[in-house]
């Protein structure tokens, strides 16, 4: 027998790996077994041992990481994945440097001394090695061998693949015919038709529709001459088209709405986690077909967060300098989770520890430590946060605790004065005369006779001035003012309407809606207002994706707003800015390359006016009531919606959808009520080509037609340059630099012309499409040097993601030279360093000598960072530009010029608290928020549902793809329900008990844990479990719906897939696989297609969230963003009599 001495050194040699030690010593037997051989110690330098620094996909943070590889029997295996110690979320650990770990390593550190210390990484990052040596990874091309969502699949080769999905296929099983590209290529059309440009033909049609479209918005002009107009154009382009042999429906997606634009439209390209310099490079394609349809996630990720900021500050993702800050209102951002992630907020936990910032944790779950008290939990109902932002608010202003200097300049320039590169609108005046057109619209020198330039009015002692012509002017006022059209009306300061909203109730009636005491707030407010201008609002999903999330967010940094903390050290600051890395030498931007002219709305409506469509002029001229449209338009959502692009596919509106291509993204899992896509997708009449490119066959692209296998992130994955979300450590500049670590594991297609390899991904999917449209941006002559640059006038050739990603990266490092960040003599041995450990040096030879050596520095560090003592100037405002607009509104007049196209009402344009309701009224209740819909708990009152499930995302998981981190799964098996301990005590539950948790939409099943760390009157789950499509299908017997249910009845029973289609595992040294999945079934990892019980344990809460019954039972979303309503779910619980055993050590979130 081998002695437990012996074992433990070699289990220890297993920690190396980066296993979690005390989640396998039950297993250590099965390790030590005399079969198994014992090994040394791992080499941490030399042979067989290499080094590449790079960026994390556990979430999308984007750490820094520095990841080894090292050889077992002759195969390179990734084995161990630390910080990165010059990365700002990461910093640095060593011997002599244990704690007040604030610091990154000096960015100019040779890369050898880098190695010997640390940088800190959270779980996610350091299992990241279970994402590329996953079983149920596809390697190979597949397409549908049976009816869509069947299971049944086959492998085609890569040319096979292009060639169908250019000019259609034929689903040999069914007789089924599939959409070819080709047909949609609007521009490829005209050019064979032969149009030698087909842009000038695109840009005489898109001239005469501009001239259409003015004639429309002309009131003079009535139904009937639109009429004639239209069918002139029609009659115009149809000839002009047919004397080629094409007709106008070849061209324009709807001849009768010439303004939604051409056929290429009906291609719609949708990504989940994306990032660069992959979105660019997808941007790309979707830009070369001509569609306007490039879409993104962020409905599911943060939407509704982004529309908030976006109303008071013109930019999207804006949040605190942690590290300045005195003083933090945290609300709805999750501690552990939220950007910059579990690693960077130690720096914010150490901080609280050491008494230098006071953090005030509102959320509905606690925090995971106090601090030492400087951590204090807020515990809030859902959906009532802007309640309690204006009620401190009220006190910030009843107190004095406001900046009244900075809030009475009126202008830029009266703001540079004193020293502030913005100002605000808190002294504009608005009309607030009720009933009156011009409700909620800025008063201009228009208006009253000052100027003709529309200005806004301001009101100083002297009376009415034009805002720029003064250098202060008073916050309050309200009174009555004469227009040059003779007319009086009520004006009102934009400081005096947020002054009313807030003191229109006490403190304690909004403590009352929120659920926190007046005496807690009246303490937040305190220190908020003596710490600024060092504190600041920490915002994120939690306050936002309700049905009032935009108000609710805008109503907290109405507090930034008050106080002048916004673009300043220890206030709020927006993304750290990042080198030209898309153009600066190379164009390698998304536009730029001679690709086709595009026009119209996209699919889910965002960033476009309904009121600005030929159908809304059309239906007014004709004296017919506009509203309702026929779903939602969205013009003040900066991003995507996941909902209202499903909607727009099933109802074929504004156009139908004819091909979708999905990208890294699981939406029918991942949105609230989600199970709704299912149908969509399934339905081949509405979907006719639906292709998905992805690791693993999930639960939305069980229904895809064609498969492409992906590579992770730790092979070419989403490879390029990286910007950091707000507010990037403070830092002027940073940006995470993502290169492979190994080459990927998907198969090898065929050799680019110059001979370098190419594997199955995303990226040769789209250079092969392109390359087979013949489209502009691909091929010989596709990357135009940049204007002004010494490559002006030159072309260089795309053939393979080398060719792409390789000038990536010489834009960015080239810049950083010319920044002053990289040094103009790169020393020799950092490039000997990555061209010793790094799998992309191998293409160094696409670039000139000295491109490349300052590619390799840059690479070295696995990025480019500036120091955090450099990003502020005297006065302790960022040297970055200002984000947005330069002007912080109080009052957003666009937003009051805005209506619900459905109700037809116009929005609120302040901060505001509002129930959480649907977009619009439902049935005949008398309640109902005047520019929306009916109050939910109106709907599902307490008496029915008397709790709000939320989800928890946490510092374990994050994300549904993150079910294969078997590190983390051995520490948390499966997930629960949490429940606060007196709601337990009422229902008699008890941590183990099995709770059937019912909303409206169905019920699930999952253990109880009783907590008092969980606000009264919420339930959470921890986010991250309950699938049952991974590659293979688990039909989920835990949830049972009320709708929809027949989606997962209609599960495969079982999945038909080539075994050589999937798992790159299996090459692996048996060692390597032993020790990756200790205690798995080996069947699962020799082939790949064994169901492994650990990949569909636990239960996701998605299933039963909310929908909207006035909007045709789609997803419950954010009323002005599009977001996913994910917190408002109304619930109740109840005992099954089952109970599960869950050890202690497991109950973790």
């Amino acid at each position: 027998m081998i002695s437990r001495r012996t074992a433990v050194k070699g289990v220890l040699g297993a920690a190396a790996l980066g296993v979690f030690l005390a989640g396998y010593w039950h297993n250590i037997d099965r390790i030590i077994k005399p079969s198994t051989m014992l090994y040394k110690s791992d080499k941490l330098t030399g042979a067989g041992v290499r080094y590449v620094y790079t960026s994390c996909l556990g979430c999308n943070v984007r750490c820094g990481i520095r990841v080894r590889v090292s050889t077992y029997d002759g195969v390179e295996v990734i084995d161990k994945i630390e910080g990165n110690p010059y990365h700002p979320y990461n910093r640095y650990v060593s011997e002599d440097h244990q704690l007040n770990r604030y610091d990154t390593l000096d960015y100019k550190t040779p890369v050898q001394q880098s190695l010997k210390v640390s940088g800190t990484l959270c779980p996610r990052g350091q299992d990241g090695i279970h994402y590329v040596y996953d079983p149920y990874r596809v390697v190979k091309p597949l397409k549908r061998a049976g009816p869509r969502g069947s299971g049944k699949w086959k492998i085609i080769s890569w040319q096979q693949l292009i060639k169908e999905v250019v000019e259609g296929g034929v689903i040999e099983e069914t007789g089924e015919k599939l959409l070819g590209l080709k047909e949609l290529y609007v521009f490829g059309r005209l050019k064979e038709a032969g149009f030698e440009n087909p842009n000038d033909v695109l840009a005489s049609i898109k001239k005469d529709v501009d001239e259409l479209m003015a004639k429309a918005a002309d009131k003079n002009v009535t139904a009937e001459e639109l009429d004639r107009l239209l069918n002139g154009f029609k009659e115009k382009w149809s000839r002009m088209l047919g004397e080629k042999g094409l007709k106008l429906e070849d061209v324009l997606v709807d001849p009768d709405n010439p303004d939604l634009g051409t056929k290429a439209n009906t291609l719609v390209y949708v990504r989940g986690r994306g990032q660069d310099n992959a979105d660019v490079f997808t941007n790309r394609f979707i830009t070369a077909f001509g569609s306007v349809n490039w879409l993104r996630h962020t409905s599911s990720c943060q939407l509704g967060f982004y529309a908030g900021n976006y109303l008071w500050s013109g930019y999207y993702d804006i949040n605190p300098d942690v590290f300045n800050a005195k003083v933090l209102i945290m609300a709805g951002a999750a501690m552990g989770r939220m950007h910059p992630g579990a690693t960077g907020q130690g720096l914010l936990v150490e901080r609280a520890a050491e008494g230098k910032l006071k953090v005030y944790y509102v959320n509905p779950l606690s925090p995971r430590t106090s601090a030492g008290g400087n951590i204090v939990w807020v515990p809030i109902k859902p959906g009532t946060d802007a309640a309690l932002a204006l009620a401190i608010a009220q006190i910030l202003i009843q107190n004095g605790w406001i900046n009244k200097a900075f809030l009475e300049k009126p202008s830029k320039k009266a703001a540079e004065k004193i020293g502030y590169p913005y100002h605000c609108n808190a002294t504009w005046l608005v009309i607030m005369e009720e009933g009156h057109s011009l409700f909620g619209y800025i008063l201009t020198d228009k208006m009253v006779g000052l100027g003709e330039e529309d200005k806004p009015i301001v009101y100083t002692k002297e009376g009415l001035a034009v805002n720029e012509e003064v250098d202060s002017a008073e916050l309050e006022f309200s009174g009555r003012v004469r227009l040059v059209t003779g007319e009086e009306v009520l004006v009102k300061t934009a400081f005096t309407i947020f002054k009313e909203t807030a003191f229109s109730k006490t403190v304690e009636e909004w403590a009352s809606i929120c659920g926190v005491p007046a005496d807690l707030i009246r303490q937040m407010a305190r220190d908020f207002g003596e710490a600024a201008p060092k504190a600041a609002t920490y915002i994120h999903r939690g306050v936002a994706q309700h049905p009032n999330g935009e108000y609710t967010l805008w109503s907290w940094r109405s507090l930034d707003i008050l106080i002048g903390n916004f673009h300043r050290a220890g206030g709020l600051l927006g993304r750290p800015l990042t080198t030209s890395y898309n153009n600066y030498l190379y164009n390698c931007g998304a536009s730029g390359f001679g690709e086709p002219l595009r026009w119209g709305p996209p699919i889910d409506r965002h960033r476009a006016e309904y009121e600005k469509t030929l159908h809304y002029y059309r239906k007014v001229k004709r004296g017919e009531n506009p509203y309702p449209a026929k779903r939602p338009w969205y013009p003040l959502t900066p991003e995507e919606s996941y909902t209202e692009l499903f909607a727009g596919i099933d109802q074929a509106y504004p156009y139908p959808v004819k091909a979708l291509i999905l990208y890294f993204a699981n939406p029918v899992l991942s949105v609230n009520n989600g199970l709704k896509f299912a149908e969509i997708l399934k339905d081949t009449r509405k979907l006719p080509l639906f292709i998905c490119i992805t690791t693993t066959i999930n639960e939305t692209c069980l229904y895809a037609d064609y498969i492409i296998p992906d590579t992770t992130y730790l092979e070419t994955g989403t490879n390029g340059v990286q910007f950091l979300y707000s507010s990037g450590m403070g830092r002027l500049l940073a940006e995470s630099w993502r290169s492979p670590v190994i080459m990927p594991l998907t198969e090898k297609i065929a050799d680019a012309p110059d001979g370098s390899p190419r594997y199955a991904c995303m990226w040769e999917f789209f250079i092969d499409i392109g390359k087979a449209l013949k489209a502009p941006g691909y091929g010989d002559k596709a990357i135009p040097g940049v204007k002004g640059k010494k490559y002006e006038g030159q072309w260089f050739p795309l053939h393979s993601f080398w060719d792409y990603i390789m000038r990536v990266y010489a834009n960015g490092a080239v810049n950083a030279i010319d920044r002053g960040i990289v040094p103009k003599e790169i020393p020799t041995e950092d490039v000997k360093f990555v061209e010793e450990n790094y799998p992309i040096a191998k293409f160094k030879n696409k670039l000139p000598e000295d491109e490349w050596r300052a590619v390799a520095y840059c690479l070295a560090r696995g990025g480019v960072f500036t120091k955090y003592e450099e990003s502020f100037n005297e006065a302790g405002f960022s040297k970055r530009s200002v984000p947005g607009t330069g002007v912080l509104q109080l009052w957003n007049e666009r937003l009051a010029k805005t209506r619900n196209s459905i109700t037809g009402k116009k929005f609120w344009g302040g901060p505001a608290y509002f129930e959480p309701a649907t977009y619009a009224p439902v049935g005949q209740s008398s309640r109902t928020i005047s520019f929306a819909g009916t109050p939910l708990r109106e709907i599902y009152p307490e008496s029915q549902y008397p709790l709000n499930l939320v989800f928890e995302s946490g510092p374990l998981y994050t994300k549904h793809r993150g079910n294969n981190y078997y590190w983390i799964k051995t520490i948390m098996p499966v997930n629960f329900v949490l429940v606060n301990k007196s709601d337990a005590e009422a229902l008699g539950v008890k941590t183990g008990d099995i709770v059937a948790v019912e909303s409206p939409e169905g019920v699930f099943e999952a253990p109880a844990v009783v907590t008092a760390a969980i606000a009264r009157g919420v339930v959470a789950v921890p986010y991250g479990m309950g699938r049952w499509a991974e590659t293979l299908v688990v039909k989920p017997g835990y949830v049972r719906l009320r709708r929809g249910g027949e989606v997962l009845d209609t599960l495969p029973e079982k999945v038909e897939i080539p075994e050589d289609a999937v798992n790159p595992v299996k090459q692996l040294p048996t060692l390597v696989k032993k020790l990756l999945f200790t205690n798995r079934p080996d069947e699962y990892f020799e082939k790949g297609l064994a169901v492994d019980e650990w990949r569909f344990t636990g239960v996701t809460p998605n299933l039963i969230g909310l929908s909207d019954p006035s909007l045709g039972g789609w997803p419950l979303l954010t009323w002005l963003g599009a977001g996913q309503s994910y917190y408002s779910n109304p619930v109740k619980i109840s005992k099954t009599g089952k109970q599960k055993k869950l050890m202690p050590h497991q109950i973790v979130w």
